[in-house]
């Protein structure tokens, strides 16, 4: 009788311990496991949880990245204007939007080793194509990278361009947590609706949506709001595992210095930034003692027509001015193997007066 009922009560154990296991291994292979396990991102935001928490890496990965396509490019809806940007990358260099890119291609180039693919991190990349820093270095020299895209109409246009590249649909935050920031859409043109300015950018989408401090207390008449998700960058970086970055560009109309303040340096191995600076909206000084700060040296500032300018930071291991005192044709040539000399110079002659104004006014108010 004992014998029997020890017996029964070994049968029941292990029928409980496989029904527990069938119950585990069903759970787990479920779509979003182990997702089920953590909060909902609304949560996540409400707790404020540190940028490297592993439901927010998570997360991100799952539901806010598009990973490098293997289809070919799309360029059906692009603007008859835009077309230079797809067809002609030399062209590229002669328009004011976008040439910063070749000079931040040359420092790169020129002073950080060879790496088998190199990669690039762009904050504000709108459509994949239009105004684009990182097509070229994309399509023409097989970079690969990051694309950070916070509106949602462009970011849909940026995911169907096919781009060889991880594209993540958030606005960065200047904070190390997780945060909803609403924003409203008007004429083409995004800003947020609480804070210091009012921002009228004329890059149509060039990522208003991440300008969280220059809000505009109240939502212009017959404009649509939106709740944009900001995520930290170095929990962008952590959901990819990419931590070495050739070049990390930033364009988030005055939001570039909090966010930049988020980056834990020591975990990062990036070795030239290309920064957008507006002087209207902060101290420009407190960039180059920042990056000063950091390790890093100024090497550049770019400006062409109303773009606020382009301001380039390279690692100080890795810099070497001898190495990069070229002339404008020498280093049009490097990267092109073509030469123009009347239309470069021409094109660079307010750039670099804008540059040895800016550098005279910076060393005026140091020296002070």
């Amino acid at each position: 009788m004992f014998f029997c009922l020890r017996k029964k009560i070994k049968y029941i154990i292990v029928l409980c311990l496989f029904g527990i296991g069938f119950f585990i291994s069903c759970y787990f292979q479920k779509g979003d496991s182990p997702s089920d396990l953590c909060p909902t991102i609304d949560d996540m935001v409400s707790a404020k949880v540190n940028m490297e928490n592993a439901c927010l890496l998570e997360y991100i990965m799952r539901q806010r990245t598009s990973k490098p396509s293997t289809f070919p490019y799309y360029f059906g809806d692009v603007p008859k204007e835009m077309l230079f940007e797809v067809e002609d990358p030399l062209k590229s260099y002669k328009n004011e939007f976008t040439s910063p890119w070749l000079e931040a291609l040359l420092a790169v180039e020129t002073l950080v080793p060879k790496r088998e693919r190199r990669t690039f991190f762009e904050c504000g990349a709108l459509d994949g194509i239009t105004f684009s820093t990182t097509f070229h270095l994309e399509n023409f020299l097989n970079w690969t990278g990051i694309l950070i895209e916070a509106d949602p109409y462009y970011y849909e246009k940026l995911r169907r361009r096919n781009r060889k590249s991880f594209a993540v649909h958030a606005c960065v935050s200047p904070e190390k947590y997780p945060m909803k920031v609403s924003f409203s859409h008007t004429d083409g043109l995004w800003m947020s609706k609480a804070g210091k300015y009012t921002v009228y950018n004329p890059g149509v989408g060039k990522v208003q949506s991440l300008n969280i401090s220059m809000q505009n207390p109240v939502a212009p008449p017959n404009s649509t709001s939106i709740n944009v998700l900001c995520v930290p960058v170095y929990s962008i970086l952590s959901a990819l595992k990419i931590f070495t970055i050739d070049l990390f560009i930033l364009d988030i109309e005055g939001m570039e210095l909090p966010v930049l303040k988020t980056l834990p340096f020591e975990n990062l191995d990036i070795s030239v930034f290309l920064i957008e600076i507006n002087r209207k909206f902060g101290d420009w000084k407190e960039y180059f003692e920042f990056f000063e700060k950091k390790g890093y040296v100024y090497h550049g500032f770019y400006q062409g027509g109303m773009h606020p300018g382009d301001v380039m930071f390279i690692k100080r291991s890795l810099y070497d001015a001898k190495k990069l005192n070229l002339t404008l044709v020498e280093a049009y040539k490097i990267i092109t193997g073509e030469t123009d000399e009347t239309e470069i110079h021409q094109n660079r002659l307010s750039s670099f007066s804008a540059f040895f104004m800016f550098s005279s006014e910076y060393n005026a108010s140091t020296s002070s």
